[in-house]
């Protein structure tokens, strides 16, 4: 079956021969034998060179255009199975090797066993939120009511990332498929203030472009035109992009990120003034003259976005004092 990455899963090698009178078929060996295994990495084509995969607790790299046995000693049941673990630590289309040579055994001729190879995916464990950073490099608090801000609503913020195995490692096989596999940001959930049930927070968050592999660094994407447009905290979430991974379906843990914020107002506007009359008869105040009652309302705004070719204006935040 599809695996995922890190994990370990049960399989099976049989060694079998056609009985001569029956036609069913029977083992071919018996017994603990030296036999050679092998992966190759299909898509992407060739493998990372620190990634293995291991075959019971044999680890090996994988090959190139044509598999690299190494000895592996197996034990056949009286039905020529022998039990077998494997794991591979990185991420894609793979195929299993497996071959016996046999000398000589009277009336039996010598002869080399050779498996069909056996085809699988092999998905990420987790897709996970690495870092958020603003985009001019600033550093997030992590803050709700107290403690500092992050910044404004609408700040360009720096998102990276990562697609991990079931050890918490990334995965550097990961976005350089024939077809790179690519990843998406969504808004995980509002942590503060409280949400509000008219509100679609998820449109608050906007994405524009795709996250791009960064240089040098296995298994990591990044993007730094991210931003929100309220206020408040929020925690983000990294998903598959098409949801199928080679075609063997979606990547099962996407964990919530740690919290990011606190988003605060770039700007307040002055709306609605007017001022009481002090002087019944005519209805009028002096210019000057003291005390006179004002009403007005303060509009907490977001900055808007100015990039090139990602532009969208200020808008009226909402959750700005809606205190949990």
């Amino acid at each position: 079956p599809h695996q995922t990455a890190g994990t370990a899963y049960s399989g099976r090698v049989r060694a079998i021969q056609t009985n001569p009178e029956t036609g069913a078929c029977q083992a071919r060996v018996t017994g603990t034998r030296a036999v050679g295994l092998a992966f190759r990495c299909l898509d992407p084509s060739s493998c990372i060179s620190s990634e293995r995969g291991r075959f019971n607790s044999v680890d090996l790299a994988g090959s190139g255009n044509s598999p690299t046995y190494s000895a592996v000693n197996l034990t056949f049941d009286n039905q020529g199975s022998a039990p077998l673990t494997f794991q591979y630590s990185d991420v894609g289309q793979i195929a299993l090797y497996a071959q016996l040579v046999l000398t000589e055994a009277a009336p039996q001729p010598a002869i080399t066993l050779t498996a069909t190879p056996a085809t699988l995916v092999v998905k990420p464990a987790s897709l996970v939120v690495r870092s958020v950073s603003s985009a001019a490099g600033g550093s997030n608090p992590g803050t709700r009511a107290s403690g500092a801000g992050f910044v404004a609503a609408d700040t360009m913020l720096k998102v990276e990332l990562e697609s991990r195995n079931s050890n918490n490692v990334a995965t550097p096989n990961f976005g350089r498929e024939s077809t790179p596999e690519k990843l998406r940001l969504q808004l995980g959930a509002l942590v503060y203030p409280s949400a509000q049930s008219q509100v679609d927070y998820r449109q608050l968050l906007v994405v524009n472009g795709d996250f791009s592999l960064v240089p040098g660094t296995a298994g990591r994407v990044a993007n730094s035109q991210v931003a929100f447009r309220d206020v408040g905290t929020i925690q983000l979430q990294a998903k598959l992009a098409d949801g199928n991974y080679l075609g063997a379906g979606d990547v099962s843990s996407s964990p919530l990120s740690g919290e990011v914020g606190r988003f605060y107002p770039a700007s307040f506007r002055l709306a609605d003034v007017q001022s009481n009359a002090l002087c019944s008869a005519g209805a009028f105040s002096y210019m000057q003259q003291p005390n006179v009652p004002l009403q007005f309302s303060l509009i907490a705004m977001s900055q808007g976005i100015g990039q090139p070719g990602f532009q969208i204006a200020a808008r009226q935040v909402v959750n700005y004092h809606q205190f949990t």
